[in-house]
């Protein structure tokens, strides 16, 4: 069980430094404000490779579009990349899907990674 939990946190460490490879502006984030009902398409979710967006956008899309739950957050250390400040992992058991949402420091500005075929475990407490 120790293994697979150190494997989850080297995939999450892979995470961290793709999305901190991509040039954070891209034009890919555009500046627009969450409206109820005013959703943009919605793929499922092994299709989305990274989408930017307000911190309050991709948190109703993964909350009500998605139907995740938050299931551990942390804040990112790491003086090498300082535009990161919080990373987020959420999950939906009933459809298997997950999501690693990544919190920039400045600016409201929000990217999510995803994809379905999620496998559960619980910590060891070590």
């Amino acid at each position: 069980m120790g293994s697979k939990m150190k494997y989850l946190g080297i995939l999450i460490f892979i995470f961290i430094f793709t999305v901190a490879a991509i040039p954070f502006d891209t034009g890919v984030v555009e500046q627009k404000s969450y409206k109820k009902g005013a959703y943009e398409s919605v793929l499922p979710m092994d299709e989305i490779l990274l989408y930017c967006n307000t911190k309050e956008f991709i948190k109703n899309m993964l909350d009500e579009m998605y139907i995740m739950s938050i299931a551990a957050k942390g804040t990112v250390n790491d003086r090498e990349h300082r535009h990161l400040g919080e990373v987020e992992m959420w999950i939906n058991s009933q459809k298997e899907q997950w999501a690693i949402l990544f919190n920039y420091t400045h600016g409201d500005k929000s990217c999510v990674l995803g994809g379905n075929g999620i496998e559960l475990f619980t910590p060891d407490g070590k």
